[in-house]
């Protein structure tokens, strides 16, 4: 049993001791306090009523001084009452207000900032001198100015004797009380505890002879009482120990071999999930590839002679290709996430032409819903930022598509800005906040916590109707999520949403523009391109000499890259089409090889890479190997149109400015180069599809204006010259400047001029566009 030590410095007495003399201190301190505070008063009190009872005994002789104008009188009175200890000045006026007589203390006497806080400053009492029994009014007055802190010193020394008399008679009370607490409580104790200071804890600890029937004893019976509970309770304690610690030893094994088994199946877990990405990944390869020759195909017979119902036929198999296809590659983008088998690049761009080549791309799809696209960056985000520029197009892309699929007749706008301010001069980094609004149908309230789940939807309708797959805001919580950011939504039901999404993005050390596409020369002058196809699957290079011999160009085929070798040293051709996983050579290789080439004009031969899935090389692999870009399957006829347009888009320009300098002014190549620097070629083309249809329509509303309308002129001319503006079209954006202009001014003749020009302008833009593709 452990042994009790009780320090005879942590003794009852000792503790006793210092508590009795606090007490007494603290007790003789309140007293003194309150007897000191009472005796202010009463001084104070006693002052007051000495002076009033001198200026009283002094007033019937200050009215007669007055009443007789007595001078001499005047001046005893007051020096009688200068005389007074606390009376320091003393006047006496007649009713004119003429001094009789006045008095002054001759010994100016110090005071303490102390006194004056307690008595005060010096009070001047003003007494009016009449007497109703003769006069009505007033013979004079009698002032006198008290100084009540002349008489502090008085109050201090009985203060401080009441105070120290106080605190020594209770200093010498708790001597007593200690005295008599020592001897009657704490002497007993301490000799009856001596035997637990020696360490004998086995015997009972003896009752004092006089303590047998006080408190004291009461106290040691029950301690002694409590020594054997004691003993009892540390022989079980022992006894359970011992049987705890067998216990544990025993449960130890048990968790060790269940952890065992949990690392197994946890081990199994991770092979189980890697398997379904690599089984996803080879899917994705194998799946597009058949994918590319059942879509290709259908193209092909889409634009080969078939009867209307044959059309509707074909026309059901793209859809439901593509359709296919886009789920496909959703759910394989969000399993790579998922998986966290997705590398984020960090590199400089350009923000604002970011934002600005997204709203450019999606305005068209907008104004088929009627519905007004616009962005607005704020003027303190910085312009160069570090980060994956194409994990945040995608992002952007993605939530301003379903803005605009969900609203109609109705606005989106797309807002950046910085979360906190920032100091470009000295910040290495910031955070933004990017939002997207709309003005649509809104989220019902009970279903914003799950649509960022994958394949969740607001509503079963919502699918049928608009359609969709429900992945992209999972990709786009999974983007986010994954460089650090935060990504909500807040919308009410009716009344459109904003979905918003915070990042943070290192600052650009130097300002530099995002590099322009490749732009690939071809080896002849006409638009017919010999194009090199380079796949190992036979149904592919089919297929893609039938898309080429559509659009009317010559191909050489090829199985494998070292075929594509020997193909390019007997034959002269102005472009590769490089498929990337071949046999006997891939198509890196071969990349590599044919920059190696000595004949200079071989070895800079445009290279288009082409694969099922760009993640598993890294597009980086292929620019490094000598492809100057990369396309995905299926490669439909826009993606082919799209390389060999680059291809000729160099000797195209170079015609322009050279040999028909006069068309220059119909299309500004260097607005187009731009677009395609921001967006690609695939998505210009598609643009550039649908300004020249809508072109059309405004010409056609123009120019078959039977009755001269204002409103209707101006504004159709105001958008023709917006749309020409904003795809490189001057020549006729000016004639629409010019007749929106004498509309306004109400110059029929000039507007009649202009709209018999611009029908002919049309048609030589549109004939310009149509060459440069």
């Amino acid at each position: 049993m452990q042994k009790i030590r009780i320090p005879i410095r942590n003794s009852l007495s000792y503790r006793q001791m210092r508590n009795a003399v606090v007490v007494a201190f603290t007790i003789g301190l309140v007293l003194s306090t309150a007897q000191i505070y009472l005796d202010y008063f009463s001084q104070r009190n006693e002052i007051r009523g000495s002076v009033q009872h001198v200026i009283n005994a002094a007033e019937s002789g200050a009215y007669h001084a007055a009443f007789n104008l007595d001078e001499t009188g005047a001046s005893q009175i007051t020096r009688g009452l200068v005389s007074n200890q606390l009376i320091v000045a003393a006047t006496i006026k007649d009713n004119l207000g003429q001094v009789l007589g006045a008095a002054k203390e001759e010994e100016v006497r110090d005071t303490s900032v102390a006194s004056r806080w307690l008595f005060g400053e010096e009070q001047t009492i003003e007494v009016q001198l009449f007497n109703p029994s003769q006069f009505s009014e007033p013979v004079g007055q009698l002032s006198a100015t008290v100084d009540p802190s002349l008489d502090a010193e008085t109050f201090v020394r009985r203060s401080t004797v009441v105070f120290l008399s106080g605190i020594l008679r209770n200093f010498v009370l708790a001597i007593c009380l200690i005295a008599v607490f020592y001897f009657t409580f704490t002497r007993p104790i301490l000799q009856a505890s001596l035997p637990i200071q020696q360490g004998i804890t086995d015997k009972t600890i003896p009752v004092p002879s006089n303590h047998n029937d006080d408190e004291i004893g009461v106290l040691f019976n029950a301690f002694n009482d409590h020594l054997k509970i004691i003993e009892d309770q540390h022989d079980q304690i022992v006894d359970t120990n011992t049987n705890l610690e067998n216990l544990v030893a025993k449960r130890t094994r048990q968790l060790d071999e269940k952890n065992v088994e949990l690392e197994r199946e946890r081990t199994s877990a991770l092979q189980a999930s890697q398997a379904k990405s690599d089984f996803l990944a080879m899917m994705s390869h194998e799946i597009r590839t058949p994918m590319n020759g059942i879509l290709g195909m259908a193209e092909l017979l889409d634009k080969s002679e078939v009867s209307t119902k044959q059309g509707e036929y074909v026309e059901a198999i793209l859809d439901s290709g593509k359709s296919l296809l886009t789920l496909m590659n959703s759910v394989l983008d969000y399993s790579k996430y998922d998986q966290g088998g997705v590398v984020f690049e960090n590199i400089d761009f350009d923000v604002y032409r970011l934002v600005n080549g997204i709203t450019f791309l999606l305005t068209a799809s907008a104004e088929k819903n009627r519905t007004l696209l616009t962005a607005d960056v704020d003027s303190t985000v910085p312009q160069f930022l570090v980060g994956d520029q194409e994990k945040l197009r995608q992002v952007l892309l993605n939530l301003i598509t379903n803005a605009i699929k969900f609203t109609v007749d109705g606005e989106v706008t797309l807002s950046v800005q910085p979360v906190s301010a920032v100091d470009i001069a000295d910040a290495r980094s910031t955070r933004l906040r990017f939002e997207v609004r709309d003005t649509g149908i809104g989220i019902p309230e009970q279903v914003q916590e799950t649509i960022f789940e994958a394949f969740s939807q607001a509503e079963s309708s919502t699918a049928r109707r608009y359609g969709g797959t429900g992945m992209g805001l999972a990709i786009c919580r999974e983007i986010i999520s994954k460089q650090g950011g935060d990504i909500g939504v807040k919308s009410t039901e009716g009344q459109g949403a904003c979905f918003w999404f915070e990042l943070d993005f290192a600052l650009a050390q130097q300002a530099s523009d995002t590099p322009e596409p490749v732009e690939l020369t071809p080896s002849h002058t006409g638009q017919q391109c010999r194009v090199l196809v380079v796949d190992d699957v036979a149904i592919n290079r089919k297929l893609v000499e039938g898309q080429l011999a559509s659009l009317g160009h010559v191909t050489v085929l090829a199985g494998d890259g070292r075929e594509a070798l020997e193909r390019l040293e007997s034959q002269q051709v102005d472009l590769v089409l490089m498929d990337l996983h071949m046999p006997v050579m891939d198509g890196l290789e071969a990349s590599r090889r044919i920059r190696q080439l000595a004949d200079p004009d071989k070895s800079r031969v445009p290279i288009v890479g082409i694969t099922a899935n760009l993640a598993e090389e890294g597009e980086r692999a292929c620019i490094d190997s000598g492809m100057d870009f990369v396309i995905t399957k299926p490669v439909n006829f826009q993606k082919l149109q799209d390389a060999v347009q680059r291809a000729v888009q160099a000797q195209v320009t170079s015609q322009v400015s050279a040999n028909e300098p006069s068309e220059a002014q119909y299309v500004d190549h260097n607005v187009k180069a731009q677009h395609q620097a921001a967006l690609g070629l695939e998505q210009v083309a598609s643009l550039y599809d649908e300004a020249v249809s809508a072109l059309r329509s405004k010409v056609v509303a123009l120019t078959t204006t039977e009755d001269f309308c204002a409103d209707t002129v101006e504004n159709n001319a105001h958008a023709l010259a917006g749309l020409c503006s904003n795809f490189g079209l001057p020549a006729l954006g000016a004639c629409a400047s010019e007749i929106e202009t004498a509309s306004i001014a109400g110059e029929v003749d000039n507007v009649r001029v202009g709209i018999a020009r611009i029908g002919q302008l049309a048609e030589s833009t549109i004939a310009e566009l149509e060459r440069a593709s």
